[in-house]
This record gives C-alpha cells, sequence and structure tokens, in this order.
C-alpha cells in the first residue's frame, strides 16, 4: 500500500516586495529599474503560474544578483498562450499593479530610499511597498523557474 506524505510549512520570504504602476512595457521599465540601482536586469524564462481550474498563464520575469542583492521584476498581467490574449494577475493581491519589483538582501534596506528613488522614474505612476509574506503565490518571488 502505497502512503503518501504531505509537507506543510510557512514560506517566509525576506526582502522588499514594491508593488508598481506603469504603462511602460517591461523591457523599459527593467532598464529604467538598471539604470537607477545600478544592476543589469535580465529577461529570464517567463515564470509560468497554474491557478486551480484554469489554464496556466506566462508572466515575464526580469532577474539580476549582483553584491550579495537579488532584485526581480515580474509582469503581474499573465499571457495566455492558448487564447493569446491577456489572462488574469500571478498576484491577485495587487491585482490593480502592473508590475512587482522585488529586492532581497543581506545587507540593509531602508524602503523609504526605495521607495523614493522608485518614483523619480518617470515611467511609474504608481508604486508602493507591499509585505511578500501576504502574498498567496510568494513562492514566485525566490524561484528560479
Amino acid at each position: 500500500m502505497k502512503k503518501t506524505i504531505k509537507l506543510d510549512f510557512d514560506l517566509v520570504v525576506e526582502g522588499k516586495l514594491f508593488a508598481i504602476s506603469c504603462a511602460a512595457k517591461p523591457f523599459k521599465l527593467a532598464f529604467q529599474l538598471s539604470r537607477e540601482f545600478g544592476i543589469k536586469l535580465a529577461k529570464e524564462k517567463d515564470l509560468k503560474f497554474s491557478p486551480v481550474g484554469k489554464k496556466s498563464q506566462l508572466h515575464l520575469n526580469y532577474f539580476c544578483a549582483k553584491d550579495q542583492r537579488i532584485f526581480r521584476l515580474i509582469e503581474n498581467r499573465g499571457f495566455d498562450e492558448e487564447r493569446k490574449a491577456f489572462a488574469g494577475p500571478i498576484f491577485s493581491e495587487l491585482k490593480d499593479f502592473d508590475f512587482t519589483f522585488y529586492c532581497e538582501s543581506h545587507l540593509e534596506l531602508e524602503s523609504s530610499e526605495f521607495l523614493k528613488r522608485l518614483r523619480m522614474i518617470p515611467e511609474i505612476n504608481l508604486v508602493t511597498e507591499f509585505d511578500p509574506n501576504r502574498l498567496k503565490n510568494k513562492d514566485y518571488l525566490i524561484s528560479d523557474q
């Protein structure tokens, strides 16, 4: 007889998460963020998100690891390959935002300084900090898919 073992644990994400409303294309925003923070956000494989009972969605994903810091820019609104149309958000808690910008660092991060620098980018209309541990799909922030 086969036994199934279910692991149940709480994933704790350490880092800062910023929700961004922006009309710019993802590559343009990635360029602006890279320039502002002295990093090189590079296009990675799209994140594949499969909500229960729905078709899978692809979400654009940019990533950079530099000097003990990790940065990730994810387009919140997904794309349904089958229907060739935009789909729902990967982070439903942030459905009114276009992107999430995540920064994890072993160095001290000052949220107010990050917000100030993000707000200086002309393409960004609105930015707010959000607790990443309140997200249902927070594993996508640290995933290396």
